[in-house]
């Protein structure tokens, strides 16, 4: 049916990625297709997602345990894409592990305390930019940062409001 759809793979094995979706042959790098004018779809998968592995400190430089982080792709046309927008959780030693990661260019914040939902909204993450880790993973390429979390308090007087 001629229409737009966004495009999602699911249940790729481990270390494959989603490489690129083309609509008659032209690339669409923002996962939405537009079929109103007909064409194929091809989806293109490939071997070599990397890993991003860290750990989150807090001002003193010790281990923040349950921080969310983030990591937000930076490509252009990419921004779009919520399957490369991800998130996980801090362990007890404040280590965190992104596995599977296409290759790109990313941000990555750690997060004290903040609404999942939140994050993923531009506009939200603007004022914390400058607390922002950059990376840039190549295929299969691995990536270690440590990040330092971004409190409750630097969040609440970001958007002008008291913890």
């Amino acid at each position: 049916m001629p229409d737009k759809f966004r495009v999602h793979v699911w249940g790729t094995p481990p270390r494959w990625y989603l490489k690129s979706i083309l609509v008659g042959k032209q690339e669409t790098p923002d996962g939405i297709v537009d079929l109103t004018g007909g064409g194929a779809i091809e989806v293109m998968l490939a071997l070599g997602a990397g890993e991003v592995t860290g750990s989150v400190v807090d001002a003193e430089d010790k281990p923040v345990p349950g921080v969310a982080v983030t990591l937000v792709p930076q490509d252009a046309g990419k921004q779009g894409r919520a399957d490369l927008f991800r998130i996980t959780t801090s362990d007890q030693e404040g280590r965190f592990r992104f596995q599977d990661v296409v290759p790109g260019r990313y941000k990555i914040l750690a997060w004290q305390q903040v609404e999942p939902a939140a994050v993923q909204d531009l506009e939200f993450r603007r004022p914390f930019e400058s607390k922002a880790t950059s990376l840039r993973l190549d295929e299969g390429g691995r990536e270690t940062v440590q990040l330092k979390a971004i409190s409750v308090e630097d969040v609440a007087g970001a958007l002008g409001n008291r913890p």
